[in-house]
C-alpha cells in the first residue's frame, strides 16, 4: 500500500491530498505514530505491527477523553457506541430501580 499512495518527480516524493481518502488517512497515520514515538515512518513501517497500531490508538483516544472531560464537554458520538451505552444504562439503571 505504501508504495500505491506515493509517486516519485526527481528527488521529490509527492501525494495528491484526498480529504479521507484510505491513502492520506494512512500517510497520517504513520505521521502521527512516527511524531509520538520519535521515529522516522519507514522505521514503523519497517518495524511496527498491529500491537503498536493498537497501542497508539488507545493511548490517542484515551487522551481525547481526557481532554473532554477536563473541559466538561460532552464526548463526540463517534468516540462511543451509542448503542451499547443505551444498553449499558438501561441494565444499569433497570436493575437499580428493581432493588
Amino acid at each position: 500500500m505504501y508504495e500505491s499512495c506515493r509517486r516519485k518527480i526527481g528527488k521529490i516524493t509527492s501525494h495528491s491530498i484526498e480529504e479521507n481518502s484510505p491513502s492520506t488517512n494512512y500517510i497520517l497515520l504513520l505521521d502521527a505514530m512516527a511524531k509520538r514515538y520519535g521515529v522516522l515512518p519507514t522505521n514503523i513501517l519497517a518495524k511496527g505491527d498491529t500491537f503498536d497500531l493498537m497501542v497508539f490508538d488507545v493511548a490517542v483516544t484515551t487522551e481525547v477523553v481526557n481532554s473532554y472531560k477536563e473541559a466538561n464537554k460532552p464526548l463526540p458520538p463517534e468516540l462511543y457506541n451509542k448503542t451499547q451505552v443505551d444498553k449499558l444504562a438501561e441494565q444499569y439503571y433497570g436493575n437499580k430501580s428493581k432493588r
